[in-house]
C-alpha cells in the first residue's frame, strides 16, 4: 500500500455516534483537508488510468477479432469460389487424366485451419 495512504489510515480519527440502546448509528471520520484532497486526487488518477487500461484492452480485443474476422472471410471465400468445386479433365502424356475438385482435396483443411487460429 501507499506510505501516505498507510498514514493517512493511521492518523484518520473516527468517532461513532450511538443510539440509546448502544447501537452504532453513524460513523464520523475526521482527516486533515490536504489528506482529504490527496485522496480525491489519487481516486482521479486511478479513475482515468483505468480508463486508459480499458480503451487499449478494447483496441487489442477488436485487432484480435479483425484477424479473426480475416481468417474465416478467406475460408469462406475459398469455398464459395466455383472454380475450386470443379472436376478438371485434362490429357497428360496421352491419357486422360481427371483432377478433383479443390475444395474435395482440401477437404475442410482451410475451414479448420482458420478455427484452430482464432483459439
Amino acid at each position: 500500500m501507499d506510505k501516505r495512504l498507510e498514514e493517512i489510515k493511521h492518523y484518520t480519527k473516527i468517532w461513532k455516534n450511538y443510539d440509546f440502546d448502544g447501537d452504532v448509528i453513524e460513523e464520523v471520520f475526521m482527516l486533515p483537508k490536504k489528506d482529504f484532497y490527496w485522496i480525491v486526487e489519487r481516486l482521479q488518477e486511478l479513475e482515468e488510468e483505468y480508463k486508459v487500461r480499458q480503451v487499449e484492452y478494447l483496441e487489442e480485443h477488436i485487432d484480435r477479432l479483425e484477424q479473426q474476422n480475416k481468417r474465416y472471410r478467406e475460408a469462406l471465400e475459398f469455398y464459395a469460389k466455383k472454380d475450386n468445386h470443379i472436376f478438371w479433365e485434362d490429357i497428360r502424356e496421352g491419357e486422360p487424366f481427371v483432377q478433383l475438385p479443390i475444395s474435395e482435396i482440401d477437404k475442410g483443411k482451410t475451414a479448420r485451419k482458420a478455427l484452430e487460429e482464432s483459439e
